[in-house]
């Protein structure tokens, strides 16, 4: 009896145990199928996003790096990056981007324009304008949800993807279908926002990159037009409580004005965080909030994205397709086409002889306090002194180009560059090349080359009449005697140049005053610091200083504000992903 009992309760067991198992291969089959058409939903999410990210860059440029924004432009260029790149997305996609404004202020409204849903599979929308509403972040405050790098409306463009695809086992438990969306806003500085800095400055990683102290005061912009000041270094070098920009000393101001002009005066610095809208909470090294607090520095600096480099000006006078790295910062290639004319210029002059249709100095003039005729002279000469010496006396190059072998230094008397040049304008060959035109020269157009050497003032005069200085091994030091006069050409292929110095030195200086005139782009990549000093021009400069670093001190007070024609404007930047 008890054997039967036993035989029937082993059966009863095994009969459970079939049950079981069947119950556990089933959940374990369901949580598989999940897991499985899980994973497949995470690969198809980042690879749409990644897509649409790269659309929505793709569409970047069109949206006003280089003219008014292109709201349509940007849309289409959008959905044919996806069509060209997203594998899944069917043939023949249709977007209809006319319907989107053509023009856009900030009264237009926003728009979204969809496929309708090819094949069931995508749908595809293409929203622009984007109000600030679509992209505010609901999880913090109103004030903040909006970030420093947002722009406005007109600025934006969002791109969204949605797939519908059929589950591969999770039918079973009832699920058919999933979908997946991805979606990204590109932001694109507009042309119309690409500014002239009246100080630009490269210096990557250190502090300080601009000082100001001794009681100087420095004021980018004029009533008609809005100052702007932009910093490269990131602070990342920065010790202690140093920052990227220094006000120090009673007296002492650093300003960009007006703030009631479109775009208003600004103060940009990579060094500030993305999210980062003061110099208090974010990377302390990019500003000091006393300043702002004391009013000796104004408006609160912004961020700036992306560095503006040096690339505009070697692309301005210097095309090439490649350059050397500077201080670790890829220097961008020049797509242009222009010619590399201080490369040209370079090889024409060489680094000794003549050059073909120049006058020998040694010739006619020593080289320690020459006299020369009292009406200056005519022509392109070639001064052929290691060491050119003026103690006294005076000297005046009527127009033509100049090279100088060696040193140029003035303690008294007074050195002055294309004073009556007989030629109104270059030829029309010359207009924008250096090749077969190094012997001309105009009343708004010269230059003088110095192969070697330094030009060194500490006392007497220096005027260069629309004249580019290209030192190609020394600095200048403008530190005594009257306060220079110092135009750059206005025509040919070094508008707006002033000078060109690429030597890594802290001496070089400009001591300033009340009759001095600047005007034209002062490019010295490697001055730490370009110094500047001493008195109080009765003229706002148009003069823009691009340097490693810039000082100034010694009681100076500038009004800088470049001339729209004769300066060097700021990139386009980026396009940029803001959400």
């Amino acid at each position: 009896m008890r054997a039967m009992a036993e035989r029937f309760r082993s059966g009863r067991d095994r009969g459970a145990v079939l049950v079981l198992t069947a119950f556990m291969f089933t959940g374990l089959f369901i949580v598989t199928a999940i897991v499985v058409d899980l994973g497949i939903v995470r690969h198809i999410r980042r690879s749409n996003q990644s897509a649409v990210d790269l659309s929505a860059l793709a569409a970047g440029d069109a949206l006003g790096a280089d003219a008014a924004p292109d709201g349509r432009g940007a849309c289409s260029d959008a959905v044919d990056y996806l069509q060209a790149n997203l594998d899944a997305l069917p043939a023949g996609l249709s977007v209809p981007c006319t319907s989107l404004p053509a023009i856009c202020n900030s009264l237009t409204s926003p728009v979204t324009v969809t496929d309708g849903g090819t094949g069931d599979v995508f749908n595809i929308s293409v929203t622009y304008p984007v109000s600030d509403a679509a992209i505010a972040d609901s999880d913090v405050a109103a004030a903040d949800s909006l970030r420093a790098d947002d722009g406005v409306p007109c600025e934006r463009l969002l791109v969204e993807a949605t797939e519908t695809f059929d589950s591969l086992f999770s039918s079973v438990v009832g699920r058919d279908s999933f979908s997946v969306s991805a979606s990204a806003v590109v932001r694109q500085v507009q042309s119309s926002d690409r500014r002239i800095p009246s100080l630009w400055l490269l210096d990557p990683v250190g502090c300080p990159a601009l000082s100001v102290s001794g009681g100087s005061s420095v004021i980018a912009g004029n009533a008609t037009t809005s100052g702007l000041i932009t910093i490269d270094s990131d602070a990342s070098a920065c010790t202690g409580a140093s920052t990227s920009i220094d006000v120090a000393g009673a007296g002492s101001l650093l300003y960009a004005v007006p703030d009631t002009l479109d775009p208003p005066a600004a103060i940009s610095l990579v060094a500030m965080e993305r999210l980062q809208v003061d110099c208090i909470v974010g990377n302390t090294n990019a500003c000091d909030p006393a300043d702002i607090a004391n009013l000796t520095l104004y408006p609160q600096p912004i961020r700036r994205a992306n560095r503006a480099t040096r690339a505009p000006l070697d692309h301005t006078y210097n095309c090439q397709t490649s350059y050397p790295d500077y201080h670790g910062i890829e220097v961008s290639g020049c797509t242009s086409g222009a010619e590399p004319h201080i490369n040209n210029l370079r090889a024409v002059i060489g680094a000794s002889g003549t050059p073909s249709g120049f006058q020998l100095w040694s010739d006619f003039y020593g080289c320690n306090n020459p006299v020369t005729p009292v009406g200056g002279l005519s022509g392109n000469w070639h001064v052929d002194c290691a060491s050119f010496k003026l103690t006294g006396n005076s000297v005046t190059f009527n127009g033509g180009n100049i090279v100088f072998d060696g040193n140029i230094s003035l303690t008294s008397g007074q050195l002055t560059f294309n004073e009556n040049n007989p030629t109104s304008s270059l030829p029309a060959a010359c207009l924008s090349s250096v090749v077969g035109c190094v012997a001309k020269s105009s009343e708004l157009a010269s230059w003088v080359y110095m192969r070697s050497g330094s030009l060194s003032l500490t006392g007497g005069g220096l005027t260069a009449n629309r004249a580019m200085i290209y030192q190609h091994d020394g600095y200048f030091s403008i530190a005594g005697g009257s306060p220079p006069a110092w135009t750059s050409p206005s025509e040919g292929p070094f508008t707006a140049l002033a000078v060109w110095s690429e030597k890594s030195s802290s001496k070089y200086k400009i001591n300033g005053g009340a009759s001095m005139d600047l005007e034209g782009v002062f490019f010295t990549p490697e001055a730490a610091s370009m110094n500047i000093s001493g008195g109080s021009p009765v003229i706002p400069q148009q003069a823009q200083f691009v340097s490693y670093r810039l000082a100034v001190s010694g009681g100076a007070s500038l009004t800088l504000a470049p001339s729209p024609t004769l300066s060097v404007t700021l990139p386009a930047d980026a396009p940029l992903l803001i959400r």
